[in-house]
């Protein structure tokens, strides 16, 4: 279900809910409320809860005590969350990661964290090739003429040409430094 088939389903149940009046001769201190549809009204509320709960868990934690009794003013604060979702959907969260001088680059995917450090491979790079070295590679880099394809091959045809040992030094170099596993 989706955020407007809630609310639709939602606004359709608002009238099976109905006051039970006390038993005569009791006295009650509280309202009590039930629908007169109540499976559906159960369903709906187990689909709200759920949907909310997925969408914004902070939010779900601030209406939960809403979904315990059938009250016509729960209901409505119901509905207005799930409009306020609607109409405002949660951004994405931006990270500001302070960490040593470098460029850190976060990559999250729904519950998964990858941490690229490219000042890593940016030394592993300067370590192993010298100025003229890394002056050929940076200009096939900023070649913007060049598709990607071609610039990956280019850059492996220039790393063979400046020697064997090179490309497999600075895959070394990558590998074996502590900050790339993140120790």
């Amino acid at each position: 279900m989706n955020v407007e088939e809630l609310i639709l389903k939602g606004e359709n149940l608002k009238e099976s809910i109905y006051y039970v009046p006390s038993p005569e001769g009791t006295i009650r201190l509280f309202s009590e409320y039930k629908s007169r549809n109540n499976v559906e009204y159960q369903n709906w509320i187990s689909s709200v809860k759920r949907f909310i709960r997925n969408k914004d868990e902070n939010e779900f934690n601030e209406i939960k005590n809403t979904f315990k009794k059938i009250h016509p003013e729960n209901h409505t604060e119901i509905l207005a969350t799930l409009r306020a979702i609607k109409e405002i959907p949660n951004e994405p969260k931006k990270e500001v990661i302070k960490q040593e001088k470098g460029i850190h680059i976060n990559i999250t995917n729904q519950n998964q964290e990858t941490n690229i450090n490219i000042n890593l491979i940016i030394k592993a790079f300067q370590d192993e090739l010298n100025g003229k070295q890394q002056n050929e590679i940076q200009s096939i880099i900023d070649d913007k003429e060049l598709e990607p394809e071609k610039k990956k091959s280019k850059i492996i045809e220039t790393l063979k040409k400046f020697g064997g040992d090179i490309a497999s030094n600075i895959l070394a170099n990558i590998l074996t430094n502590p900050s790339f596993f993140g120790f």
